[in-house]
């Protein structure tokens, strides 16, 4: 055969880029098994088929009504409570709102003129359990200062409101989001330093001998955190239980103090189911039937109204993140069965109002890492390094034989897989 100025023949030419294509293809192919390996060694709970899942979701999320009932009768001391108005969601908001991201997403236009929030107290670190017998001269003038802020009675006015709409605080259609990854969260610090600045007033009532001036207090906590319990983000979720589970620590101390054993006792079964409903993450076996992009399960757990609207909503993760559970979608893409699931599944949430922006945000997300999965986990490592001095991850040594669509979605995978 005659050789080419490149000093090779053709059939041998051919041959090398066939094996380079075969390498390319056994080195992708390891890489996504790996991944996938990776998030299936977890002992999972035997089941047959979607409905099993639901099941096991039930079971795992149970007394979610119960636990808000019980809620519900603890705010009786509050009286009638009347809806919020426009402008105490809006001041509110200005002072929980994520200010450090895109701010157009925030309803706070008709906020009333406060100072800003100070942020910076450490009085969160108290330990509520022992607040009668081990806090301080010193710390008490601390949580004297913090309770002097004008914010407290704003906070107890709308803490005193019924509860807010899903996804209070933000705009309609969320603008400015790319997908769900970029919807900016509440800053924790803020409402971190709000609660805390009541708890506060309930420990200086309880050490001036006031008892039921700290039950109050107790459950206007206890009354804020249902405002994040009930929304259908899992953050706000689970910030919200965080504090209803302080508040019962609170309410416990003030009603033995007031020698009110019937609080005593609802407030001890509040904390268990609180302890109980705790977790929100996706569970393992729910990711493990995703892997099928052709499940039904989530579609089922979304329609179900006896589940948390947090657990239904984040349910939708687990249909776009399932594709990290499947090799050929890892290296060929994830496939189109998906973005059906996700419409079908929105649409069985359409008894949530506003769950369906929650959705389209997972759509969004299914379509970039279809388009452009590199911009996806550009955008991730972004917000996971920032505030951080870490370099960004260099370029391996063999990174070029994988195609950079198959390296993105190994990359999403190990970022984001449960």
């Amino acid at each position: 055969m005659q050789a080419t100025g490149s000093g090779f023949s053709i059939p041998t030419k051919l041959l090398a880029t066939g094996v380079a294509a075969a390498v390319a293809l056994v080195v992708c192919s390891s890489a996504a098994t790996v991944v996938v390996a990776s998030n299936t060694t977890r002992k999972q709970p035997t089941f047959n088929a979607a409905p099993d899942i639901v099941r096991l979701t039930e079971e795992t999320f149970r007394d979610v009504g119960a636990t808000q009932a019980l809620i519900d009768s603890l705010l009786a001391p509050l009286g009638s409570l009347a809806p919020a108005s426009a402008n105490d969601i809006a001041t509110i908001t200005s002072a929980v709102a994520d200010g450090s991201t895109d701010t157009q997403v925030w309803d706070i236009a008709m906020r009333e003129a406060l100072p800003a929030l100070n942020t910076t107290s450490n009085n969160h670190r108290l330990r509520l359990d022992s607040a009668l017998r081990m806090v301080s001269a010193e710390q008490l003038a601390e949580i004297a200062v913090d309770t002097a802020t004008p914010w407290l009675p704003v906070f107890r006015c709308w803490a005193r409101s019924q509860p807010m709409p899903p996804l209070w605080g933000y705009r309609k259609g969320l603008p400015g989001g790319r997908d769900s990854y970029s919807l900016p969260m509440r800053n924790v610090r803020a409402v971190t330093s709000l609660f805390v600045a009541n708890e506060g007033a309930a420990v200086l009532a309880l050490h001036a001998g006031k008892p039921a001036e700290a039950k109050l207090r107790a459950i206007e906590n206890l009354a804020a955190s249902r405002h994040f319990i009930e929304q259908p983000q899992v953050v706000d979720a689970v910030l919200g239980r965080l504090f209803a589970r302080r508040s019962t620590t609170l309410l416990s101390l003030a009603a033995s103090r007031a020698g009110d054993a019937a609080t005593e006792k609802r407030v001890q079964r509040l904390s268990e189911l609180l302890k109980l409903n705790g977790s929100h993450s996706l569970p393992q076996w729910l990711l493990a039937q995703e892997s099928n992009p052709n499940s039904n399960a989530v579609e089922l757990i979304a329609a179900n109204h006896s589940l948390a609207p947090s657990i239904r909503t984040e349910s939708l993760h687990a249909v776009v993140i399932g594709g990290c559970r499947s090799t050929p979608e890892i290296v060929f893409g994830f496939s189109g069965a998906r973005r059906v699931a996700l419409t079908k599944s929105i649409d069985a949430l359409r008894d949530l109002n506003r769950a369906d922006e929650i959705g389209m945000g997972y759509v969004r997300l299914y379509d970039r890492l279809k388009e452009d999965p590199s911009a996806v986990v550009e955008q991730l490592r972004a917000e996971m390094s920032r505030g951080s001095n870490k370099p960004a991850r260099a370029e391996g040594r063999f990174d070029w034989i994988v195609p950079p669509g198959v390296r993105a979605r190994v990359a999403f995978c190990s970022m984001r897989s449960g």
